[in-house]
């Protein structure tokens, strides 16, 4: 607990206790008795408690209020000192032992029973956590406030009787009517338009050693979740799991899509492979370097680059044949579909562009490099109008050789729109059967290398593996 500002730790426990329960108490003398609700020929102590939202996430912000309730007294508070590793079984527990209190306070020759609708609380108060062996402790969240109500109880004689009664049921007996009372009061405290005081911290009958965080307060939840929570967290804040790239869509193509690939195929793969390359999720081994340190960034198969998404799907040099494939393919498509529909003109500009959709062309995509593999497209209607033809008049077909050369501007009124949305289609479609192609032919060859030999470290094994260093530095092997 050495983590905690919390100065009454410096005090004994039983003084601790004592404090807590004369706060209690005290709060409730702030408030005035319950006007209805309450029968003083059978007179009941109530409980309840409140969470917004519920349910909610582990961890996630919540707000908890607990209320308790007898015929002459009651009160109502906050879990704000709790922090967010509270939750609703903390809420119940502290009306609970709230209950409790105002019972023996009320009437200390014999004790209201207390009325809770919280059924496990019940049940382990009166028949595990008496005789529990020490292991059963230790899992068991809200522990303290579990030692806490059964010292209330084995203390003090009589004890309060502490039963279960059932929730909203709108019956109109004394119980029902006691724990709609507290179920309102509880509720009421989360739109207080006043200060709500919060309920102490038992730290009386926390372990000797009890972890705290100053974001989340004392835990008595599951360790091992919470720790994987805080790593999940602290590597999702890390810049290194932000998208690399923001995706202006507005500069591509805005042409309706396929449901087709989405909607009907029989494996969602694409559309995971554009999911992951948007949000710099793919496990290339650039990504993997910044996020976990347990690999070069370099690319595996020996080039002298980063293995970034871009070089996987657009510049490694093996995956030259596939992408010519599904090229050869897509221009097939294209001629077919714009044969006999527009003029020759256009329907080679558009057979040009269909060339280099799968390569960086400053000409054809917005920010100078194909984005094939996220799903996206240049605008297909300023490509007949803005790409230069790719003939000059000496006869040389390079695209560089034409910059600064003014080209035939045809008009876009020239091709249908809904010969352009179906275009649109085919070039998506084909991009993102290449991309799957490309990243499951990746995988592959990656799982292929990673089950080689597991030898030793030797002066062979280290020279094998030499492409994991770029030139300058393959020296050190």
């Amino acid at each position: 607990m050495l983590g905690s500002n919390d100065i009454t730790l410096a005090l004994p426990r039983d003084l601790r206790r004592k404090r807590a329960e004369i706060f209690i108490l005290g709060l409730s003398s702030l408030h005035l008795a319950p006007a209805s609700g309450f029968s003083r020929e059978e007179p009941l102590a109530a409980s309840d408690a409140s969470m917004i939202p519920s349910p909610a996430s582990f961890l996630q912000a919540r707000s908890i209020t607990s209320a308790a309730a007898t015929p002459s007294s009651r009160v109502s508070f906050s879990l704000m000192s709790h922090g967010p590793s509270a939750g609703i079984l903390h809420g119940e527990l502290l009306g609970i032992i709230s209950a409790v209190l105002l019972s023996i306070h009320d009437n200390p020759s014999k004790p209201y029973p207390v009325l809770t609708d919280h059924k496990n609380a019940v049940l382990m108060i009166a028949d595990v956590l008496p005789s529990a062996l020490p292991h059963v402790w230790n899992a068991q969240p809200a522990r303290s406030l579990y030692h806490w109500l059964l010292m209330l109880i084995q203390t003090v004689s009589p004890s309060p009787s502490i039963s279960w009664t059932a929730a909203h049921t709108g019956g109109q007996t004394s119980q029902c009517l006691a724990n709609d009372y507290v179920d309102h009061m509880a509720s009421a405290a989360q739109h207080s338009c006043g200060v709500v005081a919060s309920a102490p911290l038992a730290t009386f009958t926390m372990d000797d050693y009890a972890l705290f965080s100053s974001d989340f307060g004392f835990l008595e939840c599951n360790v091992s979740l919470f720790v994987i929570s805080r790593l999940e967290s602290t590597y999702a804040s890390s810049n290194s799991f932000h998208p690399a790239q923001a995706w202006p869509l507005a500069l591509y193509d805005c042409h309706s899509l396929p449901d087709f690939p989405y909607t009907r195929a029989s494996s969602s793969f694409s559309a995971i492979v554009q999911l992951y390359a948007q949000s710099s999720q793919l496990d290339t081994a650039q990504v993997r370097h910044r996020r976990f340190r347990d690999m070069p960034p370099w690319c595996h198969f020996g080039c002298d680059a980063f293995e970034s998404t871009h070089h996987i799907f657009a510049l490694y040099p093996a995956f030259m044949a596939i992408r010519r494939a599904h090229n050869v393919g897509l221009c097939d498509e294209t001629s077919s579909l714009l044969e006999g529909k527009t003029t020759d003109h256009i329907r080679e500009v558009f057979g040009r562009a269909a060339q280099r959709l799968f390569s960086d062309d400053a000409g054809l995509w917005p920010q100078y490099r194909t984005c094939f593999y996220v799903g996206v497209l240049p605008p297909l209607t300023d490509i007949a109008a803005d790409v230069r033809p790719y003939s000059d008049i000496s006869g040389n077909n390079s695209f560089s050789d034409n910059v600064g050369v003014p080209s035939p501007r045809p008009s876009r009124t020239t091709l249908d729109a809904r010969l352009l949305s179906r275009l649109a289609q085919v070039w998506h479609v084909r991009s993102i059967r290449l991309a799957g192609h490309i990243w499951g032919e990746y995988k592959r060859r990656v799982r292929a290398l990673h089950a080689g030999p597991t030898s030793s470290p030797t002066d062979s094994s280290l020279t094998s593996y030499s492409y994991l260093l770029p030139d300058t530095l393959r020296f050190l092997i």
